[in-house]
């Protein structure tokens, strides 16, 4: 993801088609293939919008819960009102990337952080 992350750097003024080359496509071919060959979403399991935001940009992942009972359960709880128990220090519980993205604030942006 080298090459990739270098294109994100360019100012927003410039075009990337020039800049790309054989070895940008080859990464992000192997991104989407990385991403294809998980589990198929199911529909039926809530999503989760976990977001960032600092000087250097914003970010965003959109997660589910695993499907296994441990994640399910703590998922229940949280709709339910309970304390947060992902992404903790020891925590078993699982989530899988559905989507994720981000954004390079520009001009006043940068301030709101």
């Amino acid at each position: 993801m080298i090459k990739l992350k270098e294109l994100m750097l360019l100012p927003y003024s410039d075009s990337i088609k020039q800049p790309l080359t054989a070895e940008h496509y080859k990464e992000r071919g192997g991104l989407i293939a990385s991403l294809l060959e998980h589990r198929p979403v199911q529909l039926s399991l809530a999503l989760l919008l976990l977001t960032d935001f600092s000087f250097h940009g914003f970010g965003y992942m959109l997660c589910r819960p695993d499907s296994d009972e441990l994640s399910q359960a703590a998922m229940r709880r949280e709709v339910s009102g309970r304390e947060w128990e992902f992404l903790q220090p020891k925590s078993n519980l699982r989530l899988r990337l559905v989507s994720f993205g981000s954004c390079r604030p520009r001009g006043n942006e940068k301030r709101l952080h």
